[in-house]
């Protein structure tokens, strides 16, 4: 052939078929010399072809995919010999363009015994030289008879990147791929008994970069990768026996072995070791940081693959974490040894994980996931249980609580899930379950028993229910959260309601301590999460009502201050019975004044009280407290004094200003103003509502 052009398109264009419109076609300018071609009739398969000839011939190739091209011109081949029972003659040079540059290219050698059917005949050398790669081969499939004998000889050098800029339209590979490094193969065949191949090589690559769609999204980097095999092969089986598949990528080791079939059923055992923050960026660079959280440890993960390529694949193994240190911030965890058993099935056809069992144990948490499933695709979505043991303790440290508010011993989860596979995770998740935890403290609060009943999250909505002992007395509560976001202000809003049923509270306050039996009743609470300053406190709604019984105040200076003024000793108050309703609005916490509400009433000894008015979210207050004076606590100066005005004996307080220090004065008849200096009595006033309010 003289002078021919072709144009060869490769790939699929993104959301097109192949289209060859105004493609040019095969355009001969000459012919070749020899007798004409019989590929089917006679003995031979082969066209009976003396001498081929190509001069000065042009190629393109296109790939559709990526809009790269590669160009072989000055394409001149000589091929002579090529006859049944001879020995053909290979010469060639081209020049090849691609990727903006230029490199020359020549191809030699011989081959004989393509006439005879089957292999075995087959010997040839062949040599390949550019630029960018030397390529040698020499194959003699007549010895395979000969156990010992060498049927092929093959090495291969080259830079990788150079090869895959000049050749990438012809290897049609996806857009983004990358491929940088240079090469240096060796592989030998050596003939075995019963007509097995013995395929032995060692493949090294020193600056190895590769990222290539959908098999490597994100890049795989090594200083220096060696890759060594010892393969048995037997074409008459059609099974591959790997005896060693070995690669070592700086400091990760993968080893395989096993057996292969043509039909692509795999049987092989994979042992994985390397410093887990090697492993974790080899494995899924993208989420090898997470912000202030890292891990490292020694890890060692035992594989065994059973099933088809390209069908289903079942992996059943452990992996193990030695020396794990994991740090998040500040906290920082230990372990000698983390353990992860896992059992799944991948159905590469349908996209399908199947997962039978996945087991962790460490000293942090045990996770077991079962009966559960993750199809990927566009469409994809998952489903399973869960199960999950956590040490509280741990838990505490993690998520920084302070000391006096902490889980203690250990937490439980169990949940059956499903969702898509969306972003955020959970907005097409539903889960269903129960959570708890063995035993919670706050201050004096002890909580325990703590058993989440329900855990539901549907339709973007979770419905949390959960009941408690708090100091041994029953405390139930519901909360319900808005997962959908607002895509303006990004916030979920939050629905809750709790009771509390006679709680033993002993509580120190700044200035004393408080004790009784507590009952809270929040009927409706509801806000914007999750920031406290911007959305929760803004928005937060409420209303309930609150009981104390059996309660005692001792030690505030504003309660010894009020005993002394009714000439008695000692620093108790009695609180037989306190009640109030109250409202949470405005950022104000209110006390109601209205007949229709019930009062913030105080009965106790030596007397009781009334309070109403409210605080702040900013800590600014404004409170009426009036003390209602029992006549046998009152002396005979006081009794005149309150007969004269004609007033039943009470005092009523107001309290405004800052919660840190705020402004106080007595509200009613001048006369009683006058007889009071209550400087000592409300000095520990702040304290006091800060402990009240809290």
């Amino acid at each position: 052939m003289n002078r021919p052009e072709m144009v060869i398109y490769r790939g699929t264009p993104a959301g097109k078929g192949p289209s060859l419109d105004g493609a040019p076609e095969l355009a001969p300018a000459g012919g070749y010399e020899g007798h004409s071609a019989d590929f089917f009739g006679g003995k031979h398969p082969f066209p009976n072809i003396i001498e081929a000839d190509v001069n000065d011939g042009t190629f393109i190739f296109t790939n559709l995919g990526t809009g790269e091209s590669t160009k072989v011109e000055n394409f001149n081949l000589t091929v002579t010999g090529l006859k049944p029972g001879g020995t053909a003659q290979i010469n060639g040079e081209c020049d090849i363009t691609g990727g903006g540059g230029r490199d020359h290219a020549v191809i030699s050698g011989t081959v004989q015994g393509f006439d005879s059917p089957g292999f075995e005949a087959l010997m040839g050398k062949l040599v390949f030289k550019s630029g960018f790669a030397d390529v040698q081969a020499v194959v003699d499939m007549s010895t395979l008879h000969k156990p010992g004998a060498k049927v092929l000889k093959t090495s291969i050098k080259g830079d990788l990147q150079k090869a895959v800029t000049r050749l990438g339209a012809i290897l049609a590979l996806p857009e983004g791929a990358a491929i940088r490094g240079n090469i240096d193969s060796k592989i030998d065949a050596v003939a075995q008994p019963g007509r097995v191949i013995l395929l032995e090589g060692q493949t090294s690559v020193t600056n190895l970069y590769l990222k290539i769609a959908p098999f490597l999204t994100e890049p795989f980097s090594s200083a220096q990768a060696v890759l060594s095999y010892r393969v048995d092969i037997s074409p008459v089986e059609g099974t591959a026996n790997i005896e060693r598949f070995a690669l070592r990528a700086d400091k990760m080791n993968l080893d395989m072995s096993g057996v292969m079939k043509l039909d692509g059923a795999v049987d092989v055992k994979v042992q994985l070791s390397a410093p887990l923050e090697e492993a974790v960026a080899r494995a899924a660079p993208a989420y090898a940081s997470f912000g202030e959280v890292a891990a490292t440890g020694d890890l060692d993960s035992d594989v065994e693959i059973k099933g088809t390529l390209g069908g289903v694949l079942a992996l059943k193994g452990s992996s193990k974490i030695r020396n794990l240190d994991f740090a998040a911030g500040s906290y920082k965890y230990t372990d000698p040894d983390v353990t992860v058993r896992y059992d799944l099935e991948y159905d590469q056809k349908k996209g399908v994980v199947k997962v039978n069992n996945i087991q962790s144990a460490l000293g942090l948490l045990a996770l077991k996931l079962d009966e559960a499933m993750l199809k990927l695709g566009e469409k994809g979505h998952y489903m399973g249980k869960l199960d999950l043991v956590s040490d509280m303790e741990e838990v505490n440290k993690l998520l920084k609580l302070p000391v006096s508010f902490g889980s203690e011993r250990m937490g439980k989860v169990e949940l059956d899930f499903k969702g898509s596979l969306t972003t955020p995770f959970y907005n097409d998740l539903t889960a269903d379950g129960k959570v708890g935890v063995d035993e919670f403290v706050y201050d004096t609060y002890k909580i325990t028993k703590i058993e989440v009943e329900r855990l539901a999250l549907d339709n973007n909505h979770l419905d949390v229910q959960f009941k408690m002992l708090v100091n041994g007395a029953p405390v139930d509560a519901d909360v319900d959260v808005d997962l959908d976001e607002d895509s303006a202000a990004g916030t979920h809003h939050m629905r809750a309601e709790l009771h509390a049923i006679k709680v033993p509270v002993n509580h120190a306050l700044k200035k004393g301590k408080l004790s009784g039996l507590f009952t809270l009743h929040v009927d409706k609470a509801e806000a914007d999460v999750p920031d406290w300053g911007t959305t929760f406190k803004k928005t937060l709604t409420a209303n309930g009502t609150l009981k104390v019984e059996q309660g005692k105040l001792t030690g505030s200076k504003i309660i010894t201050g009020l005993l002394k003024f009714f000439k008695r000793q000692g620093t108790d108050y009695q609180i037989d019975l306190l009640t109030t309703d109250f409202e949470v609005k405005d950022e104000k916490i209110y006390t109601p004044k209205s007949k229709k509400s019930k009062k913030f009433m105080v009965v106790g000894k030596p007397f009781d009280a009334e309070l109403s008015g409210w605080i702040g979210l900013d800590k600014q207050i404004d409170y009426l407290a009036t003390i209602v004076i029992p006549k046998e606590n009152l002396g005979k100066d006081l009794q005149e004094v309150f007969d004269a005005i004609g007033q039943e004996p009470n005092v009523t307080l107001r309290f405004t200003g800052p919660l840190k220090k705020p402004k106080y004065r007595i509200v009613g008849h001048p006369l009683l103003q006058g007889l009071m200096d209550l400087k000592h009595a409300v000095k520990g006033v702040e304290g006091f509502f800060k402990d009240i309010f809290r």
